[in-house]
């Protein structure tokens, strides 16, 4: 029901008004996790436990989850 709502939400963000939206055929990023664990320091708990993502460029990701699903913790690393 969450990732129905989630997927019905219209976007608000026009690419092709932004720099990036401009200059995208210029980037070619991309993205890889292979495994990847993440503990904050003084923390007893992994945050993260064994993460693996591929995203290429011109893909687009969305994160979604629970609260405390781990959804900062991927965006900040």
């Amino acid at each position: 029901k969450r990732i129905n709502a989630v997927l019905e939400i219209e976007n608000s963000i026009n690419d092709a008004e932004s720099e990036i939206g401009r200059d995208s055929d210029k980037i070619q990023a991309s993205l890889e996790f292979k495994n990847v664990s993440f503990r904050y320091r003084g923390a007893e708990d992994l945050a993260l436990d064994n993460l693996s993502v591929d995203v290429k460029a011109g893909e687009t990701l969305a994160i979604i989850g629970g609260t405390g699903s781990g959804k900062s913790t991927v965006i900040n690393l």
